[in-house]
């Protein structure tokens, strides 16, 4: 397809492990057109009509003398936010950010989206333009919904996934000390991890490691067989999960912490389930059938419009 540079939507997301290409494509859904790249030259970013940089709050801010000139020139220009906590931190890091945001969102053409949606509402206008939830609490209906499922499943439905990077920030030496205690049910670990943390999981018969990337047909069809799935992250998290919102999504239980950010957010809702510390998981698991519970009451988190309304 070629692109025409000053008619088009470009959506700049970034080679960045994670949600990103999601989001991108999910922004090219919702307006009906749009090219959605990795990166491109600075001639095209300047001389687009519309651009969407889908990772505002980092490397994407480094595009802020292009953004203002072409805010001057009358071309729009919208950041989406996943990790906009870091901004309230005291780095020096940190405060660069918030002072460039401040400023970019003072021009009429630039908007700055967060998906911290509501516990960053109280910032709207002053550090960001619009809050909206998450997108991977609603954004299924929007996009490619392909379904595969890894070769390496070969288990039973109803396991407890655990999806993505195994690191400190999803409280990976917890877990693996808590697994002698969970022997009771299958545990999927679909994504990367150190070849020393799957030679510890991988000694006990019930767990299944899945260490590679995983596709993003094939992460739906592992929500489609299991029976819960792991959000449980260190405290210091204070952001929205997207594997919390593809579990609500897929009507599936996920576990969180107790008083963490996504139990503050959406502990309410049916599909949670709120524990203190993962040795805590021996009891639920015992106490449960956690092959699909069965829970009902899946809540409507759609912010569809209000983000198509700023693309």
């Amino acid at each position: 397809m070629k692109f025409h540079m000053k008619r088009d939507l470009l959506i700049l997301t970034t080679d960045k492990p994670g949600h990103y290409k999601s989001y991108g494509e999910l922004c090219r859904s919702l307006r009906g057109r749009g090219e959605v790249l990795p990166s491109a030259p600075l001639s095209t970013i300047f001389a687009c009509k519309k651009l969407v940089l889908i990772d505002g709050d980092s490397r994407h801010l480094l595009l802020f003398p292009v953004v203002v000139l072409r805010a001057l020139m009358g071309r729009s220009t919208v950041f989406l936010s996943v990790r906009t906590e870091d901004f309230l931190e005291s780095r020096i890091k940190s405060r660069i950010k918030k002072t460039l945001v401040r400023l970019l969102i003072r021009f009429h053409r630039v908007k700055f989206i967060s998906i911290h949606y509501p516990s960053f509402n109280i910032y709207e206008g002053k550090l960001v333009s619009r809050c909206i939830y998450d997108p991977q609490l609603w954004d299924l209906p929007f996009i490619d919904q392909s379904v595969d499922f890894p070769p390496e499943l070969q288990v039973s439905p109803g396991y407890l996934l655990v999806l993505g990077t195994l690191n400190d920030k999803r409280c990976k030496d917890e877990l693996i000390d808590a697994l002698p205690e969970l022997t009771e049910i299958d545990i999927v670990f679909a994504g990367k991890m150190s070849e020393e943390d799957e030679c510890k999981i991988t000694r006990f018969k019930n767990i299944v490691s899945i260490n590679r990337y995983v596709s993003d047909a094939e992460i739906l069809g592992l929500y489609k067989r299991a029976g819960a799935v792991y959000a449980f992250y260190d405290a210091s998290v204070m952001r929205p999960s997207g594997i919390f919102g593809r579990a609500i999504q897929n009507n599936c239980p996920v576990i969180v912490r107790s008083g963490g950010y996504l139990d503050d957010q959406y502990g309410h809702f049916a599909k949670t389930i709120s524990i203190s510390a993962i040795s805590d998981l021996k009891h639920i698991l015992k106490s449960s059938d956690i092959g699909f519970l069965g829970l009902d009451g899946c809540e409507t988190f759609d912010h569809s419009e209000i983000l198509r309304s700023y693309l």
